[in-house]
């Protein structure tokens, strides 16, 4: 609680343990880690990667259709213990595995609020947004302002 408003608690593994002296030859306490953004998604398990190949480069806002948002991307599978690169993708070859990583995905996605998945990049984007100062040219504002002083000018 903070000012009596529940929080939700913080997600994710602190990396407070590798700041100290030694912190950087520790062993990583993450074992799992989902990342999704403007319809592109990835998972990190236990040294293995499955992500999927952008539809578009995220720094283009492409007008294109996009992709269906669960079957049309492609999904890659790597080893980043054996291969940290990225470079030997082993999707075509570990089938399974690669489902099995994919069903961890939306597992972590469900968990954390991920989902409905919205690839939907520049029609999100452009859509109107709420605000509350839209048409409004004047502001009056009353009241104590909390951390602010006012100084007394003197005239002599």
């Amino acid at each position: 609680m903070l000012n009596g408003i529940p929080q939700r608690p913080m997600d994710g593994v602190s990396m407070a343990y590798t700041w100290g002296k030694g912190g950087a030859e520790l062993a990583s306490k993450r074992t799992t880690q989902y990342f999704e953004m403007l319809g592109n998604r990835a998972i990190y398990h236990d040294g293995w990667v499955a992500t999927t190949t952008p539809a578009t480069l995220p720094w283009e806002l492409s007008s294109a259709k996009p992709p269906d948002v669960i079957s049309g991307y492609k999904w890659e599978l790597y080893n980043a213990k054996e291969d940290p690169t990225q470079f030997d993708d082993l999707a075509a070859r570990m089938p399974d595995k690669l489902k099995q990583m994919q069903d961890l995905f939306y597992a972590e996605a469900a968990k954390h609020d991920v989902l409905p998945l919205d690839n939907t990049t520049l029609a999100r984007w452009n859509a109107p947004k709420p605000n509350l100062t839209a048409g409004r040219k004047v502001f009056t504002y009353s009241g104590i302002l909390s951390g602010f002083r006012t100084a007394a000018r003197r005239t002599s």
